[in-house]
């Protein structure tokens, strides 16, 4: 997955809308529960340096086992690849003075991409033939948004239900 092209999707979508972070913490501070990065993000982390000894790795049958993976209905299943202990707190990375992501700009895609998520991922298109006859498939991941902690601690939301934004089309080379 591209997270470059992901991320900056995302923050179209949050422009758009209007969003903007208001660098509160509450959603580094008050979600209460871990959270769960790609196998991806770690190795991100390692290679930069970070202090992972809050990551717990989920990966233990397949090293390589991928990020998503398709389902005979279509709707994909990601598979994370380690969870950020939050212990019923914080996150163990969230600079508690300026309220900050001390990961930063290195940050676990899932936190990039917040309050956007990828609801599912759904096979587009297979057997594509790129102009020197590779094959290669492609997967449409569905981006929706729910509000924010803030905005619904200031709106009073109690229940949410995620709103559909845009599909973020991805290639990839077909390997079997």
């Amino acid at each position: 997955m591209d997270k470059k092209k992901l991320d900056h999707l995302v923050e179209v979508i949050k422009k758009k809308d209007g969003y903007e972070c208001q660098k509160c913490g509450l959603c580094c501070g008050a979600y209460r529960h871990d959270i769960q990065i790609t196998k991806e993000d770690y190795e991100e982390l390692l290679e930069f340096g970070y202090d992972v000894s809050h990551i717990k790795r989920n990966i233990t049958s397949s090293e390589d086992r991928m990020f998503y993976e398709i389902n005979e209905g279509g709707i994909d299943r990601i598979y994370w690849g380690a969870v950020i202990r939050f212990n019923g707190g914080t996150c163990p990375y969230l600079d508690k003075e300026t309220k900050l992501c001390s990961l930063h700009p290195h940050e676990p895609l899932i936190c990039k991409i917040y309050p956007c998520t990828i609801q599912r991922i759904y096979p587009f298109s297979e057997g594509t033939k790129t102009t020197d006859d590779k094959d290669i498939k492609m997967k449409a991941y569905e981006i929706c948004r729910k509000p924010c902690l803030k905005e619904r601690v200031d709106k009073g939301i109690k229940e949410w239900e995620p709103e559909f934004k845009s599909y973020y089309v991805e290639e990839c080379e077909d390997h079997e």
